[in-house]
């Protein structure tokens, strides 16, 4: 291609032109017709060999002789038109059309390198042995023992899911209620959901809200914005006695602002009830939880350090909690939360309802689950039934990490017609594209783990109300954060995580609304997007020129 241009552009300034026609310029055209007609045929030979079967069959003589026709009718007119019969550009303005036909042809010949590089991965045996002219065996596409590792996945949900030993673990319930009403909760409690905005329970509301209110521990799952936390909200208000004014339920999640959020929500559910709910969370004043707590609440919400830190100093006092939560389980249970909730779980009394909830539920979380766990009840879903119908998910090939932001910055007046999250890796990565957004004069917001609490809440205030439209951020919204109006999500960065990929996109298309999700793709990505759509049974297809219709 370069070179192309590089003789282009030196017969321009030599008096060459466009439409020369010189002895140069006829050697030229033939070599570059020719490669172009050498690679057509290639391509047909491997569609008709493909569909063949690999023998070669249905390729025609009458099938080779008209491609041939094809390729010299449009050489010849390429040659006509060089030559001067279809323009005459060698005043110098415009590239010419031989560079036109050049520039088609190799934007073509990069759709298909595209697509044809998995061709080759799955010819040379990268697809676990499907081979030459059978059907590709999908099955240990990412590297054994990866998070992205389909079979090992299957095999342990297997293993603790299908035995005799787990039959004996978990408790069956499969009770299923129409509406609200027929679930037997108290008169108070269903005026603050309907007042809430609900109307007819989702299907994890169906199945979840009545075993938790009897009392049993529950694993629950289901997709992102079904209403999960509306689910185990209900159980506990139900269960409350408010006659005593003692911290009687527990509910942990992994981040400031999804407490803050489950408070709200507990809050207005129980409107009706008279509950006193407090958020317990890091960045506030330990003073004013210690004030609040001594003063008597019914829930507790909060975050593992600052509730550990409460019942260390026997501000919040364990004795009357009957009711413990994790909501964003598989989060809770992993590395970095793990060594907190068993602290904080030793400091609770030994007979306790535990509700676990996520929309992810991996098998090493499931296995944690039986050491405090009393015989639940599980509602889970299948690895590949667990994204939404609802969210559209797209790809922009951006070819390199620096050509991000120009795409970026292409979309903006699309973004910014609703309101849009962008998910980057790090936080370092969320101030350099602030940054560079706003020196472009783009109107942006941004939040993550690094800021002030204070400064935290203000901006989540003003995306919620709508007075910020996109919102740049880490994988700390990724997690439950619900944001009725966002209609689109962009991944700049794939996520490291399979997990967070679904709860990123999540952050879209909430209770049953549509969403869109953009992943920008560099060629080092592309083998993750490969293995997230084999993962969850997905396909994410190339982005439209009509996005703004879809949102």
């Amino acid at each position: 291609m370069w070179w192309w241009w590089w003789w282009w552009r030196r017969r321009r300034r030599h008096g060459g032109g466009g439409g020369g026609g010189d002895d140069d310029n006829g050697v030229v055209v033939v070599i570059v017709v020719a490669v172009m007609v050498v690679a057509e045929l290639w391509w047909w030979w491997w569609w008709q060999w493909r569909d063949g079967g690999g023998g070669g069959g249905g390729a025609g003589c009458g099938g080779v002789v008209g491609v041939v026709v094809i390729m010299v009718v449009v050489a010849s007119a390429a040659w006509w038109w060089w030559s001067g019969g279809g323009c005459h550009c060698g005043d110098g303005d415009g590239g010419g059309p031989m560079a036109e036909l050049w520039w088609w042809w190799w934007r073509r010949q990069r759709w298909r390198w595209q697509r044809w590089r998995w061709l080759w991965w799955w010819w040379s045996g990268g697809g676990g042995g499907g081979g030459r002219g059978g059907v590709r065996d999908m099955s240990g596409l990412a590297p054994e023992g990866s998070q992205f590792d389909t079979r090992q996945y299957d095999t342990k949900m297997n293993e603790l899911l299908g035995t005799g030993d787990a039959e004996e673990f978990f408790t069956s319930y499969d009770e299923v209620y129409d509406s609200f009403d027929a679930m037997g909760l108290q008169e108070n409690l269903l005026r603050g959901i309907y007042a809430y905005g609900f109307e007819k329970p989702s299907a994890i509301q169906q199945r979840g809200i009545v075993p938790f209110c009897k009392g049993l521990d529950v694993i629950q799952q289901a997709q992102s914005g079904t209403g999960k936390t509306a689910t185990f909200c209900s159980g506990v208000l139900q269960q409350l006695d408010y006659n005593i004014v003692e911290c009687q339920a527990l509910v942990l999640a992994p981040t400031r602002e999804l407490a803050q959020q489950i408070e709200k929500v507990m809050r207005a559910l129980g409107d009706y009830l008279g509950v006193k709910v407090h958020a317990c969370v890091g960045g506030t004043s330990v003073r004013e939880d210690q004030r609040i707590l001594s003063s008597g609440v019914h829930v507790v919400v909060g975050t593992p350090g600052r509730v550990f830190d409460m019942l260390r100093r026997q501000s919040l006092r364990p004795d009357y909690i009957k009711m413990f939560v994790l909501d964003e389980a598989d989060e809770m249970l992993s590395r970095g939360f793990k060594d907190q909730i068993y602290d904080i779980f030793q400091l609770l009394p030994p007979k306790i309802q535990v509700g676990v909830f996520s929309a992810t539920m991996p098998p090493e979380a499931l296995e944690i689950t039986r050491k405090f766990m009393n015989k639940p009840v599980r509602i889970l879903v299948k690895r590949d039934e667990l994204t939404l119908e609802g969210i559209k998910q797209f790809y922009v090939n951006v070819d390199k990490e620096e050509w991000k932001l120009e795409t970026l910055c292409d979309l903006y007046e699309t973004l910014a017609i609703t309101q849009s999250v962008i998910f980057v890796n790090t936080r370092r990565k969320v101030d350099w594209l602030t940054d560079k957004m706003r020196s472009r004069d783009h109107t942006v917001s941004a939040t993550h783990g690094d800021m002030d609490q204070n400064t935290r809440d203000i901006i989540m205030r003003e995306f919620r109300s709508g007075s910020s439209r996109v919102l740049i951020t880490t994988d700390l919204l990724a997690r439950g954060i619900d944001v009725q109006q966002v209609s689109l999500v962009i991944n700049y960065d794939l996520p490291t995580q399979p997990e967070n990929y679904l709860h990123r996109i999540g952050r879209s298309g909430r209770f049953g609304r549509k969403g869109v999700a953009i992943n920008f793709v560099t060629k080092d990505d592309e083998r993750m997007l490969f293995d997230i759509q084999k993962f969850y049974n997905v396909v994410v297809e190339e982005l439209p020129a009509n996005v703004a219709d879809l949102l």
